[in-house]
């Protein structure tokens, strides 16, 4: 009888050792899949602030209006976060600037490297700027891990006088922010805290579409040849800002980032593509940053006050 009890705890302590190894075993394995799902959620294209700067130029000239435009970029952009412009008047011109809106607030704070120690504030991804009306008359310059990325183009830019400027301004907005700056014309616009809502929807149904599908493959084309056509992107790609590394630290080590990666419209659409057709890996494409995601802190995202903030248009306008 003796024998027999302790044969059938010895089974119970089998079957419990079983239990414990074969947990310990899928709790590993279950580490692993979310540290590799964090590793290729930082290694993307969007999540580094990677943007197909070849759709962007077309996208100025098709979509000549500031709204229209904003939208076509936040439909090319594959991060998570909307894309905020700032445009400004020159006397005979504009600069156009794209910033990621990395802290989520809503408005464009961008602090020079130089003046960053914190690594606080959001980070500028493109600049357009647009000189006269002549032939080659527009610069498009990559930014952050774009940089290399340089385009000069004809764009066609009409020709304002101070005696039409105001009314051709107003043609394209209802509320366009205008002033004088001296002896030209000039006007600001900042994407309007109305619109973000508004982006923020259309972008979250159009990463749903078919058209974004189409999009990704178009940005796999453009990614897959960037590293020949600038053979020194690879060191950039693997030299973050630290405005980019502190985002992704903070995003990684967020509460409900494992949910937020599974629900991922852009993860979806990237894991459904065949491995041909993906060329993030096979394009050199290395953001340096996956060894730092998963040690990072919780601290909160900074709340700065910004200049930005009071001269923001209620409405856009062409962007000319």
């Amino acid at each position: 009888m003796t024998n027999k009890i302790s044969s059938a705890v010895m089974v119970c302590v089998v079957l419990i050792l079983a239990l414990c190894i074969y947990g310990v075993i899928k709790a590993a394995k279950r580490a692993k899949q979310r540290a590799q799902a964090a590793d290729k959620w930082t290694n993307s294209p969007g999540t580094s602030g990677f943007i197909n700067l070849d759709e962007i130029q077309k996208a100025s000239l098709e979509n000549q209006k500031t709204e229209d435009f904003e939208k076509r970029v936040n439909e090319i952009f594959e991060g998570d976060n909307i894309i905020l412009l700032d445009v400004q008047g020159q006397q005979n011109g504009f600069i156009i600037t794209a910033v990621e809106d990395l802290n989520d607030n809503a408005q464009p704070d961008v602090v020079p490297n130089a003046q960053n120690s914190s690594g606080t504030g959001d980070e500028v991804v493109f600049q357009l700027t647009v000189r006269g009306s002549g032939a080659n008359n527009a610069i498009l310059q990559g930014k952050g891990v774009n940089k290399d990325f340089k385009s000069t183009f004809n764009y066609p830019m009409p020709n304002i006088d101070r005696n039409n400027a105001q009314t051709y301004y107003r043609q394209y907005g209802y509320y366009p922010y205008y002033s004088y700056y001296y002896y030209y014309p000039g006007y600001r616009y900042y994407t309007p805290r109305r619109r973000y809502g508004i982006l923020d929807n259309h972008v979250s149904s159009y990463r749903t579409s078919p058209s974004y599908r189409n999009q990704v493959e178009k940005n796999n084309t453009y990614m897959a040849g960037y590293s020949s056509r600038y053979p020194g992107s690879s060191s950039t790609f693997g030299k973050p800002s630290l405005t980019r590394a502190n985002y992704i630290n903070k995003t990684a080590a967020s509460p409900g980032f494992q949910s937020k990666l599974s629900n991922s419209s852009t993860m979806k659409t990237r894991n459904s593509l065949p491995s041909s057709r993906n060329a993030t890996s096979s394009s050199g494409f290395k953001s340096g940053l996956a060894s730092r995601s998963t040690s990072s802190s919780s601290s909160s995202r900074s709340s700065r006050s910004s200049s930005f903030r009071s001269s923001r248009s209620s409405s856009g306008f062409s962007i000319f």
